[in-house]
C-alpha cells in the first residue's frame, strides 16, 4: 500500500504516498518518511516533512532539523510546523548545537513559537551572522520581534 509507495521512482506517487501517510496517521511509516526528507524532489521533502508533523512524530526531531531547506520556503514553512508539532522545548534546545546552520534556522523559529522566552538571543545574532540572504533575512525578523535583545543585538552590531 502507501508505505510501498514511498519508495516508488515517481516522485509524484512519493508525493502522494507521504500525504495518504500523513492523513492515515500509519506511525509505522516514520522511518520511511524521514528518508524521504533526503528525496530528490522538493515536492516529496514537503510532503515529507508535513506528514511527519501530522504524525506528532517526536522521534523524526532531529531529522527534520537536519533538512536544509534553502529557498524553498514552503519546504522550510512545512519543516517549522512539523518541529513545532513534534518537539518539545526541551527537545529544540538539544537539537541547536546539533543542526547543521542551514536547519538551526528552521529549530530557531520553532522554538519562538513553542517558548518565545527560552529562545537564545545569542543563537539568532550567530545565525544572522553566519547565513546568506534569505535566511538571514528571516533571522533578522526574529530578532526584530524580541525588542528585550537590545544589549544583545548592540553587542552584535559592534562587534
Amino acid at each position: 500500500g502507501l508505505r510501498l509507495a514511498l519508495a516508488d521512482r515517481d516522485a509524484r506517487v512519493r508525493q502522494a504516498a507521504c500525504h495518504g501517510v500523513g492523513l492515515t496517521a500509519d506511525r509505522s511509516a516514520v522511518a520511511q518518511l524521514l528518508a524521504r526528507l533526503d528525496d530528490e524532489s522538493p515536492r516529496v521533502r514537503r510532503e515529507a516533512a508535513q506528514a511527519l508533523g501530522q504524525l506528532n512524530a517526536g522521534e523524526a526531531s532531529a531529522g527534520l532539523a537536519n533538512v536544509a531547506a534553502g529557498d524553498d520556503a514552503a519546504l522550510a514553512h512545512a519543516v517549522v510546523l512539523s518541529l513545532i508539532e513534534t518537539s518539545s522545548p526541551e527537545t529544540l534546545l538539544a537539537l541547536l548545537p546539533r543542526a547543521p546552520l542551514a536547519g538551526r534556522v528552521s529549530v530557531l523559529l520553532a522554538l519562538d513559537r513553542v517558548a518565545s522566552d527560552r529562545l537564545p538571543a545569542h543563537e539568532v545574532f550567530q545565525a544572522i551572522r553566519n547565513l546568506d540572504f534569505p535566511q538571514r533575512d528571516v533571522m533578522v525578523g526574529l530578532a526584530l520581534r524580541h525588542p528585550q535583545w537590545g544589549e544583545e543585538a548592540s553587542a552584535y552590531l559592534t562587534e
